[in-house]
């Protein structure tokens, strides 16, 4: 896809020729040249150049159309859509598409209506097109996941004067987030001391066995919410286990509307979108 923040008429022309190659392949059409080597030798004997040229078979015969791109800060004049007339003219093409990104005059309009020169009108997005809804969901895309952690679990803290048990998850957190009050007054976080344990049991790289280790304690008081248990040692109990979780996520897949093309005779509306999803809206 062309990269939207540097579109120019050379983008544009890109752009176009993306839009017919992904609509045509319905319909059997196919690109065979763009951009400045798309040319065509009319019965003149004169060079014309398509911005973009294609064929499309019905069965019984083949006809091309010639598609010219105007990336223009302007509306399209009838001198364009003649100009384009004369060259179908002279280079026996059947079909022409003139592409704006501005539109055209009353007169292009009246002049293309005339000849059966098809016009569309390929323009960014604008804040009220499509009633300011410019994302498009795609769908969900639901994920299984099945995980197992492995986890060193505290069982007990034995504090010498209190033994801390520990079975769920809240009473773990509350010993997490306990600390130590010196008798300087100065708190420290418990966890200081509950991590190197933790630590130590994922080194012994062994699951469900029972671990004790002494740590020298602290000078002070364990406070644990209103709490206050004075230490007499420190002994950590626990083990390593696992734990098998399954787990279900939806995501909601979502596209951006970065483009809308309007077909003026027929009154189409496609979308184009940033990752090159084409749509029509209804």
């Amino acid at each position: 896809m062309i990269n939207k923040q540097k579109i120019d008429w050379q983008g544009y022309e890109s752009i176009t020729r993306f839009i017919h190659e992904i609509l045509g392949t319905e319909y059997g059409i196919k690109i065979i040249g763009s951009g400045k080597t798309s040319k065509v030798i009319g019965q003149s004997g004169i060079s014309h150049q398509i911005d973009v040229l294609t064929e499309q078979s019905d069965g019984s015969n083949t006809f091309q159309t010639a598609i010219e791109c105007k990336y223009w800060n302007k509306k399209i004049s009838k001198d364009t859509i003649m100009k384009l007339w004369c060259i179908m003219d002279d280079a026996n093409i059947a079909k022409g598409i003139v592409v704006s990104k501005e539109g055209f005059t009353p007169d292009a309009l009246k002049y293309a209506g005339y000849k059966g020169i098809k016009l569309l009108h390929l323009r960014e997005i604008r804040k009220k097109d499509l009633n300011g809804k410019h994302t498009l969901d795609l769908g969900e895309v639901k994920f299984n996941i099945q995980s197992t952690l492995t986890r060193p679990t505290i069982t007990n803290i034995d504090i010498g004067s209190a033994q801390i048990y520990i079975r769920s998850i809240e009473e773990f957190l509350s010993v997490y987030y306990a600390t130590i009050l010196t008798p300087q007054g100065k708190q420290i976080p418990f966890h200081n001391y509950t991590a190197p344990f933790q630590k130590y049991l994922k080194e012994q790289n062994t699951l469900l066995k029972i671990f004790t280790q002494s740590y020298t304690p602290p000078v002070g008081e364990l406070i644990i919410g209103t709490h206050r248990i004075p230490f007499e040692k420190m002994v950590f109990t626990g083990a390593l286990v696992e734990e098998h979780q399954n787990t279900s996520q939806t995501f909601t897949i979502t596209d951006q509307v970065w483009m809308i093309m309007e077909n003026i005779f027929e009154k189409r509306i496609f979308t184009l979108s940033e990752n090159g999803m084409i749509y029509k809206v209804p």
